[in-house]
């Protein structure tokens, strides 16, 4: 034991490893010839090959077309070998045979698809049965079936002649008369491909029974072949007598595999019902599916699917994709799901609406669909369903309380008309009463008139009539205040359906089958007399349909609805629009004493009358109000009117909320109601284009009337050239092209930079000369930001895009804004910086809501602070699912259209209204556009070798590279230490995080802020802002908390007062102090600071706390007084705060791998959390439980894993670093907590002798294992974990 106190035992870690074998059983000599029995429990022993027998498992591509052997040679060899079997085999020559099979094995691994396409399979084929019926050579045999395994996997004509020469038969001979597990685990191997093309001849060998009672003899992998072949072998069922003869005595067998709890088995619950699945389809035409389904209802499947998703919330699709299809095959199945499994649809409905899950959400849809009877239909299940109301109610409760929230959280188009059905079918289906206790028609039929999809907007149109059918009196009065009569009104002019996209096949596979039809519809049309044709073909009356006009079948629609609201509109429905327009008109005029009663007026209409979206909006409220705020400038009134407005939100409604999350709310749902214009301009496919290929751009130079030194040479070079014509990389980003275009000095420079952009656009390192120097890019005299792309300008210039391009010095001036009315005009504009055009109209409506958020965020005065008393979760009510859904939506699409084409809102609201956005939303848009103008994003790590003892030295080195940060993920390892991969890494970063927050570079405070030493030498700041790029670059953690106030320093937002208290609290309270006696001694001359005067406290003009350093001019010789106070807390603040240097330094080294733009959507504490991981986990013993996963030898059952839980516990914080730093190799969680690790932490069981309590726990933390013993006690556990925890984290070696 003393041996493993001495230092910290690790596994080997590598990124090549794919997984780790706890329980590989090690064999030498010769094999031991075992035959499988019932009696054996564990895994056989591997089959052990004679140094070069072995072949891999997958074709390994070592194929080097400059050195290695010519094709020709390559089949010589393998027709050789073949010729050499044969020879072998007229002379009975085994050992012959033998070594020529290893040669073929070897020859097929080197070779191909292009070479082995060329392969005489017939003649291999011979060989290769010949060398199956070999008895007298178990070798033979194995060989055999792994150059019949590379074949099936690599040569698409082999599997036919495999079939054809028998030898399905033969390898499933192989599998059920096993003696050997290698040829075993080949021979299933083969079986599942070769099942997978040919399911009925594997079917009909009539093996499937023993196939499942082989399953527990093989270890994981295997298994799942194995189910995958019964799997394949249910698809191909055609006929009833296959079913009764092969498949259905099995039956029993698959079920039973439902009854599996134990998590590790979870893929035979997985299997199962992907086989009950398939059964399903494969027999739902055929004559015996009745007896199949009472088959299933006997065995009571339902209630055991609905335990299967209980136990395992995994399989949950996959479960309802079960049920979905049973129930629409069959009305029994349908029944006895309504009867036992709608507690779980209710529950997986709001799983699905709380994760956003989509797939499991479809499903649900998918199986309410299948119940249901649909228009048209004129059957049993139609008239069960008539007779049974209760039946439709109870799935009218269940869906629309959530109609909105599921419509959102479906993306694809197919799943929205899907949805739509439904609650068409259960309006049309639904008793009156029932109907009419739902008031959230109004809210989601308001969105949905404003689609552009057709089958969306005459699906919504259809909702709308038959609502005005059933319940007119009820709807016909919330239709008018929402904003619904307004909308389909509309829709009677053609002029409001130019933009409708009429493409009915969206999804590829349809889409694919409609070319498919459009071209046989071609050929029929030249060769037939289509007038005289009374009986179209399907596939030409499906072409006919596509030229339905679409636009005339929504206008009638649309004015048939108008009719039906005529008949029953109700006039007094306009009462509070009309109320709450008419106060919001009296702002434009009123006067500032007249303020206070219109804000209560206001509050009375709200509370009263309880105005919609569409009234708010109607009303002209927003554009009011905000032009009240800024009183034309006048920044003391605007101020005085700012005040007026909080005491107005912090009213009391009544209810015991506040005026604020009323106000809050309405915005909100006004936003939402015009959604549609900041959507509408989204991304389409056509924006593609520009991407596919690469485009002509001219960039022309704007030439500096004085520059400097730096700038000289290049300034007369370019001058000179005019317009500059490229061919640039439709994937370079303006970041990319800006650093190219400061490196050109000369021609040579010129040709080097056409070169590079069309080919290889990239970052590079600046001169240090240089670094003081931006450029400015513009187009058509707008700005480009740095995360945009060519292709992006390319997309909207419909002619060559002219790029104008110039140079100017950079000046980084931080603000201090000393008066209220400064930080006030600030707050304003930061108000109206949202991310969307004036003339969006969303605009007005997400500038008021940006008021309010930073009301709340951030109040701008210093003279009064309101104190918002809201629910902690008030910063949820400004999330939008809409724009949310939309985004997760556009980055499902395939990869080079999500990370190359972004439409602009998605880029700017979050950067200006990040409130809109979850922050797991606003990080996935942080991976699609950091650094997207190239792939470095996903290129191969890169390695780096440093020593463990100069962790700074190292760093500066690494730092130093920024080709090497930016074309790869850094991994670390150390000198004399065999550990790699993210474990050292992770610990590289922790260990440079303590060296950095150890320097004499900061404030004493609790978070890192520059002490504003003016010695300092500030180069550090760049390297700590390379260090934090490329943590944020890479996605690794490293423990550098920097203030709240340095972030908005970075991020250029001015400072003032207030933000000393994140710095230094007690010279913040100080000051603040100092600031009320500054007021109060301008009404009295006479006023005291304390009871004494300010020239008695014997200050003078140095920055507190370092006398060396002067705020003015032989300031430690000027006393502060009454007069010159209020300059003295200027001078300190700004002093303090405006570390510009440092911030400057740190901007540059951060912007050199993340551009500053992609981080302005996130606040301080999110930067913080993003940078340094999660440090507010609660480690419950639940929470545990939950978020680690027992595996290899521990269940979640077993005392020693119990026993780790319960000591993880009752860690203190201390403990919980030091064990994360042990386990992972950084002492923080990720944000998710245990749930954010990828993999899972895992506890593994460590077999290390006979007395487990002689070793210590070691990890691996590549693949974050915890690798424990099986201890005696938890004594023995906490004292030997501890000792683990303490002596061993800081070296990586094997264990």
């Amino acid at each position: 034991m003393e041996h493993h106190r001495q230092k910290r035992s690790r596994d080997h870690e590598s990124s090549d490893s794919e997984s780790m074998d706890f329980n590989t059983v090690k064999a030498t000599g010769s094999p031991s010839y075992i035959k499988l029995n019932s009696s054996m429990i564990h895994p056989l022993p591997k089959f052990t090959i004679p140094e070069g027998g072995l072949i891999p498992q997958k074709k390994v591509k070592i194929w080097d077309y400059d050195s290695k052997k010519p094709i020709h040679l390559i089949h010589s060899g393998i027709l050789q070998c073949i010729k050499s079997i044969q020879n072998s085999i007229k002379a009975s020559d085994y050992d012959s045979i033998l070594l020529s099979l290893r040669k073929l094995a070897n020859e097929l691994t080197m070779s191909n698809d292009e070479h082995l396409s060329l392969l005489p399979i017939d003649l291999v084929t011979e060989v290769l049965v010949f060398a199956l019926n070999v008895q007298e050579n178990p070798e033979i045999v194995l060989q055999a079936i792994i150059c019949i395994v590379f074949l099936v996997e690599s040569h698409h004509n082999s599997v036919p002649c495999f079939v054809k020469a028998g030898m399905i038969s033969l390898i499933a001979g192989k599998l059920m008369n096993v003696e050997y597990i290698d040829v075993a685990e080949y021979a299933v191997k083969t079986l599942e491909k070769i099942s997978a093309d040919y399911p009925i001849e594997v079917l009909r060998e009539g093996f499937i029974g023993e196939i499942l009672g082989m399953l527990e003899f093989f270890e994981l992998s295997v298994q799942k072949k194995l189910l995958s072949i019964v799997l394949n072998m249910s698809r191909g069922i055609s006929s009833p007598d296959d079913f009764k003869n092969y498949l259905s005595p099995s039956l029993p067998t698959i079920i039973s595999l439902l009854s599996n709890k134990v998590k590790e088995k979870s893929h035979f619950n997985e299997k199962a019902l992907e086989i009950l699945i398939a059964l399903n389809d494969s027999m739902r035409n055929l004559s015996s599916y009745n007896s199949f389904s009472q088959f299933l209802l006997d065995q009571n499947i339902i209630s055991l699917v609905c335990d299967v998703i209980s136990e395992m919330p995994g399989t949950m699709a996959r479960s309802f994709k079960l049920f979905s299809v049973m129930c629409r095959n069959s009305l029994s199945l349908s029944l006895d799901f309504i009867t036992k499994g709608m507690g779980i649809l209710e529950t997986a409905l709001k799983t699905g609406i709380d994760e956003a899950n989509t797939i499991i959400l479809t499903e649900n849809l998918q199986l309410i669909n299948n119940i249901l009877p649909h228009e048209g239909d004129n059957n049993e299940r139609k008239e069960f369903f008539s007779n049974k109301p209760e039946l439709i109610e109870e799935f009218t409760s269940i869906l629309f309380p959530y109609m909105t929230s599921i419509y959102e959280i479906v993306s694809k188009k197919n799943a929205k008309v899907l949805f739509l059905t439904i609650i068409s079918n259960l309006i049309s289906l639904g008793d009156k009463e029932n109907l009419v206790r739902y008031d959230g028609y109004s809210n989601f039929l308001t969105n949905l008139l404003v689609e552009k999809e057709v089958m969306i907007l005459k699906s919504a149109l259809k909702i709308v009539s038959i609502l005005y059918d059933k319940i007119p009196e009820t709807i016909s009065t919330s239709f008018i205040r929402e904003g619904v009569v307004q909308r389909f009104k509309a829709l009677k002019s053609s002029e409001n359906l130019k933009n409708l996209v009429e493409d009915k096949y969206s999804d590829p596979i349809e889409f694919e089958q409609f070319l498919i039809n459009y071209r046989k519809t071609r050929a029929y049309l030249d060769q037939q007399d289509f007038a005289n044709q009374p009986n179209l073909p399907k596939f030409l009356a499906e072409y006919k349909e596509q030229s339905v006009d679409h636009k005339k079948e929504i206008i009638s629609l649309s004015k048939k609805i108008i009719d039906q609201h005529c008949a029953c509109r109700n006039k007094a429905a306009n009462a509070t629009g009309k109320i709450l327009k008419t106060i919001s008109g009296k702002f434009e005029t009123a006067k500032d004493n007249e303020g206070e009663n219109l804000w209560k007026d206001l509050a009375e209409v709200i509370i009263q009358g309880k105005p919609t979206a569409f009234e708010f909006c109607s009303s002209g409220f927003v554009e009011k109000v905000w032009d009240w705020l800024c009183c034309n400038g006048k920044l003391h009134k605007a101020m005085s009117r700012y005040e007026g407005f909080c005491k107005f939100l912090l009213g009391n409604t009544g209810n015991g909320d506040i005026m604020f999350t009323k106000v809050l709310n309405l915005a909100m749902q006004g936003f939402g109601y015009l959604e549609n214009y900041i959507t509408a301009k989204g991304f389409k496919g056509s924006n593609t284009r520009a991407f596919m290929h690469k485009s002509k751009i001219q960039l022309m130079y704007i030439p500096i009337d004085n520059p400097t030194e730096d700038l000289r040479l290049r300034n007369n070079f370019l001058a000179t050239l005019g317009k500059i014509t490229v061919v640039p990389d439709p994937c370079c980003s303006i970041s990319a092209l800006k650093s190219m275009l400061k490196r050109i000095e000369n021609k040579e420079d010129l040709n080097f930079f056409k070169e590079s952009i069309r080919e290889d656009p990239m970052d590079f390192d600046e001169e240090i000369s240089f670094k003081d120097v931006s450029i400015k890019i513009q187009f058509k005299d707008n700005e480009l930001t740095d995360e945009m792309l060519i292709g992006d300008i390319v997309t909207s210039s419909p002619n060559m895009p002219i790029l104008t391009f110039s140079f100017n010095t950079i000046d980084y001036k931080c603000q201090y804004f000393n008066f209220d009315s400064q930080i006030y005009e600030d707050f304003m504009k930061k108000c109206s910086l949202v991310g969307l055009e004036l003339e969006n109209p969303s605009y007005p409506y997400l500038r008021f809501i940006k008021l309010l958020f930073l009301t709340y965020n951030s109040y701008p005065l210093t003279t009064h602070k309101f104190q918002f008393d809201l629910n902690p979760n008030i910063l949820s009510y400004f999330i939008s699912p809409k724009l949310n859904a939309i985004i997760l939506k556009h980055f499902q699409e395939p990869l080079s259209l999500s990370r190359r084409v972004l439409p602009s809102w998605m880029k700017e609201l979050p950067k200006y209204s990040w409130f809109l956005f979850t922050y797991m939303t606003r990080l996935k848009i942080l991976d699609n556009i950091r650094f997207i103008h190239n792939e470095t994003y996903r290129l191969p790590r890169q390695k780096v070798k440093i020593n463990r003892d100069k962790i700074l030295d190292s760093a500066y080195l690494i730092m130093n590279d920024l080709g090497l940060l930016q074309h790869g993920i850094l991994e670390i390892q150390y000198d004399n230490e065999v550990g790699t991969g993210n474990g050292p890494t992770l610990e590289f970063f922790t260990l440079l995080s303590e060296e950095i927050r150890s320097l004499n570079i900061w404030c004493k405070s609790t978070v890192l802020f520059p002490s504003p030493h003016q010695s300092l030498n500030n180069s550090i700041f760049h390297f700590i802002g390379r260090v934090v790029g490329k943590a944020i670059l890479d996605k690794r953690y490293i423990e550098l908390p920097l203030s709240p106030v340095f972030w908005k320093l970075i991020q250029n937002q001015p400072v003032c007062l207030n933000d000393l208290a994140n710095i230094d609290p007690v010279l913040h309270k100080t000051f603040k102090e100092l600031k009320d006696f500054v007021r109060e001694s301008h009404q009295d001359k006479h006023a005291k600071y304390k009871g004494v005067d300010i020239e008695d406290l014997n200050l003078f003009f140095t920055l507190p706390g370092y006398d060396n350093i002067e705020l003015m001019a032989n300031g430690k010789f000027i006393p502060v007084t009454k007069g010159n106070l209020e300059e003295y807390i200027r001078l300190v603040c700004q002093q303090t705060l405006l570390q510009s240097s440092q911030i400057k330094d740190f901007r540059d080294g951060l912007s050199s791998l993340v551009p500053i733009e992609c981080l302005q959507g996130f606040s301080a504490e999110e930067l913080e959390e993003m940078i340094c991981g999660s440090a507010n986990e609660v480690w419950d013993i639940e929470t545990l439980r939950t978020g680690i996963k027992p595996a290899y030898g521990y269940t979640e059952n077993s005392m020693t894993f119990q026993n780790l839980l319960l000591v993880m516990s009752e860690f203190t914080t201390a403990e919980q670093r030091k064990f994360l730093q042990f386990t992972t190799g950084c002492p923080r969680l990720p944000l998710g907590g245990f749930f954010g690790l990828v993999p899972n932490l895992t506890v593994v069981r460590k077999e290390d002798g006979e007395d487990p309590d002689k070793y210590l726990p070691s990890v691996m933390t590549c693949q974050n294992y915890l690798k424990l013993p099986n201890y005696s006690s938890l004594m023995v556990l906490k004292k030997n974990l501890s000792l683990a925890l303490e002596e061993g984290h800081k070296m990586f070696h094997l264990s």
